[in-house]
């Protein structure tokens, strides 16, 4: 595995943490101005990312979904505007929406 120092790499950059607002995680680090860190939201706020999925969702297929059939022998040809297995009312369809497990902030 590679082995990265991250107090090496942090010591040959700057960043004017002053303007930064103070309760960014990032700002809380002394000397870390890399901004990599993945930090998970509460779970209280799915909800909020859930309406605007919700809100947001479009039942639309294009043609960079592939046709979900096992087999590519059975598979239909790419189509502007989805094949109809991608379709809204195809088999198996569209996703009928979308639900947040996880949100991820980086």
């Amino acid at each position: 595995p590679n082995i990265i120092d991250e107090a090496d790499r942090l010591k040959s950059k700057t960043v004017a943490a002053h303007i930064l607002p103070s309760y960014w995680t990032n700002v809380q680090i002394p000397d870390n101005d890399a901004f990599d860190q993945m930090i998970y939201v509460d779970s209280s706020l799915h909800e909020t990312f859930n309406k605007l999925l919700e809100v947001t969702y479009r039942e639309k297929a294009t043609q960079d979904r592939k046709c979900p059939k096992r087999f590519e022998s059975e598979r239909c040809p790419k189509t502007p505007g989805g094949c109809p297995c991608v379709k809204p009312g195809g088999f198996p369809g569209l996703p009928t929406g979308y639900r947040v497990r996880r949100v991820v902030r980086v």
